[in-house]
């Protein structure tokens, strides 16, 4: 059996306009029209002064079964609550052991 895990804990600060602040850097976060995110430096005076900061967490693990299968799963949370879970299954489920019918895997988020 293959066994595997990791883990991530940070701290994000932000300043009164909800710009992230890192040392003396300010980075402005923009939603762009398809969801992803534009990461902005601000240089026009930028506000250093921390007033709110966020605290996350991101776990993985998983174990795999030689000529079996495993299963993978990542979890995120924050100090504002869940942020994602995703779990894969790389082994047969059988449905219907009389027929056979089976899924070959699956994952979900």
């Amino acid at each position: 059996m293959e066994v595997n895990a990791s883990f991530v804990m940070g701290i994000v600060k932000f300043n009164a306009e909800n710009q992230i602040v890192s040392g003396s850097t300010v980075t402005q976060l923009t939603t762009n029209s398809d969801g992803s995110l534009t990461e902005t430096p601000v240089t026009t005076s930028p506000d250093t002064t921390v007033v709110n900061s966020i605290l996350y967490v991101g776990v993985a693990g998983g174990a795999k079964i030689p000529g079996v299968g495993g299963v993978q799963i990542y979890i995120g949370f924050s100090s504002l609550g869940p942020l994602t879970v995703y779990l894969s299954a790389e082994f047969p489920l059988i449905l219907d052991p009389d027929t056979g019918i089976a899924i070959g895997g699956f994952s979900g988020a």
